[in-house]
């Protein structure tokens, strides 16, 4: 796996009802997340992966106590167990009855029989069955954004997700301030706007130029 290679890794115990699981500790992650990565075609601090993918599982920025870059950076070592844990944000209560999902958030193995057949699969398989006009379009949109986790799961205990990039050319400032700037926007809550809808909400737009607003200002001060 091309994790970074940090000079000393400490692991503490994180206990859960039925088993205990080994966490990145929480000054080894705050290092790494200043490490700059290829993520989405350009340069950027781990940071900015480590939110996004996160907020793409648990639907929150941070997971029982532990940083985005905890939950990242641990989840390879122990994906056995992770795939234990009630980590996926599923929003979908008829896709959460189909699967027999009766906790906040969904399990890896949930998403599988014991003879490890992919259950969105069968699901999906299910829906397009039926006619269009009886097929379920919410839950068919639910099935896509849960396997779309279930793949950034993956990809993280495989290795493919963190791309450290080794060259010189980048800008101390420019990763702090993006860091700063990913701080801001966790302060503001997401917000669901339907498909249907023409126009965000004002105070949502005002929020949102607010914190590009400080983005550029803080870039004006150092000087990107």
């Amino acid at each position: 796996m091309k994790l970074f290679i940090l000079s000393f890794l400490h692991f503490f115990i994180l206990s859960a009802s039925a088993q205990k699981l080994s966490v990145l500790a929480r000054e080894d992650a705050d290092e790494a997340k200043t490490r700059p990565i290829l993520y989405n075609e350009r340069v950027c601090p781990l940071n900015t992966l480590a939110l996004d993918f996160t907020r793409k599982l648990t639907g929150s920025n941070t997971y029982q106590g532990l940083s985005a870059e905890q939950l990242l950076l641990s989840i390879p070592y122990a994906p056995e167990q992770w795939s234990e844990r009630e980590l996926l944000h599923i929003s979908n209560a008829t896709l959460k009855e189909k699967l027999g999902i009766t906790t906040q958030r969904a399990r890896v193995k949930d998403f599988f029989t014991q003879r490890g057949e992919y259950r969105l699969k069968q699901l999906l398989d299910e829906e397009n069955s039926k006619p269009t006009a009886a097929q379920d379009a919410s839950l068919i949109e639910a099935i896509h954004t849960a396997d779309e986790q279930i793949a950034l799961f993956e990809s993280d205990v495989k290795g493919r997700l963190i791309q450290p990039y080794n060259g010189t050319d980048v800008s101390t400032t420019r990763i702090k301030a993006e860091i700063i700037y990913n701080n801001i926007k966790t302060l503001i809550p997401p917000i669901y706007i339907p498909k249907t809808a023409t126009a965000m909400i004002f105070p949502v737009g005002m929020s949102m130029l607010l914190a590009l607003l400080g983005f550029i200002t803080i870039s004006n001060l150092w000087k990107l």
